[in-house]
């Protein structure tokens, strides 16, 4: 879970992974130059499974401090929690499901994003359907909350960690090299929703996140038609 200066809200992020039915796991919280009283939020909860690490504010959005975490992992599946977000109870559990079968290497579920109001908007994307896949490989376009995510921890060691030379979508980069490197058939879709995305607190309502939720918030806005095709 890697957060900034976000201590109004991350006690509930931190809630939703300790309310988790599979409770064999470790959270690793990434402070991100955090000022503004996050630490004393994450102490309060005096959970042996929380690990805290308050790092100085690392460039852009904090993918080389994010690194630092994900290299003390020591679970066999890696998830990802942002600090405005929540997952559902289930989460863990449905998704540890589907690494089972051993072909998989990579699962995320159907991702519902939350707005202010209370509106829900579901989204459809399946990476098993070619004409989804494909333009998301080219980072083209990306409907996949990092906290729908979980991936193999041995995916690190074959594909490397998330690029912080990038200034932004270093998640849609570390995706497409787990499927590059592993094939499509290596993807799990679960299309029950098992995780709340919400929209940060920095970007506008209207005319942020990927087109297709930008044509929904249009619509929910003032009525105008959805586009076609």
């Amino acid at each position: 879970m890697p957060t900034h200066n976000r201590a109004d809200v991350v006690g509930i992020a931190i809630q939703s992974a300790l309310n988790q039915t599979e409770g064999d796991f470790e959270l690793l919280i990434v402070g991100d130059g955090c000022s503004d009283g996050t630490a004393e939020v994450v102490s309060s909860f005096g959970d042996s499974r929380i690990k805290w690490f308050g790092l100085p504010k690392g460039p852009g959005f904090g993918y080389a401090n994010r690194n630092i975490a994900l290299r003390e992992a020591t679970g066999d599946l890696v998830a990802f929690l942002a600090h405005d977000d929540f997952w559902f109870p289930d989460h863990l559990e449905r998704m540890a499901k589907h690494f089972q079968n051993p072909s998989i290497e990579f699962a995320y579920s159907r991702t519902l994003w939350a707005r202010p109001d209370g509106m829900i908007l579901p989204i459809v994307f399946n990476l098993q359907l070619e004409e989804h896949r494909t333009p998301f490989l080219n980072m083209e376009i990306n409907y996949i909350a990092a906290l729908n995510v979980v991936h193999r921890q041995t995916v690190f060691k074959e594909v490397g960690y998330w690029d912080d030379a990038l200034p932004a979508n270093a998640d849609m980069d570390m995706w497409g090299r787990i499927i590059r490197h592993y094939g499509p058939a290596s993807i799990a879709f679960e299309s029950i929703p098992t995780a709340l995305h919400f929209r940060a607190n920095w970007r506008p309502v209207i005319g942020s996140g990927p087109q297709g939720i930008i044509w929904l918030n249009k619509w929910v806005q003032d009525g105008s038609r959805l586009p076609v095709g």
